[in-house]
């Protein structure tokens, strides 16, 4: 089947505009060549924030990658990526549970 994703990005570039597009576990080898130059880079900028609601602590961490060349030739639209990392911490209720979670999104731009 053939790979929507880099036909849409393609155009999109072609009638000269930008694009954010999330990563996921269809498109696998991308995926994971994103997250090792994640491990292998340091990133061009990074922000974090930290949010403290009721009962939950969250933390987001941005970091952008720019100048990737780790990546197949076929997402030659591709000049930077974006991951988020996201840490939750909350207390449960009734029993007071401390309860944990982490999440970490790619996107392409």
């Amino acid at each position: 089947m053939p790979c929507t994703a880099k036909k849409t990005t393609q155009l999109i570039v072609e009638r000269g505009n930008d694009y954010v597009i999330t990563v996921k576990g269809n498109q696998p080898r991308l995926f994971h060549q994103l997250q090792a130059v994640c491990k292998e880079n340091q990133p061009t900028e990074r922000y974090t924030d930290v949010e403290n609601n009721r009962n939950r602590v969250t933390c987001r961490i941005v970091s952008v990658f720019d100048g990737i060349c780790k990546i197949d030739s076929e997402w030659s639209t591709v000049k930077s990526f974006v991951q988020v990392e996201r840490i939750g911490i909350r207390q449960g209720k009734p029993s007071g549970r401390i309860h944990s979670r982490r999440e970490n999104n790619l996107s392409i731009s």
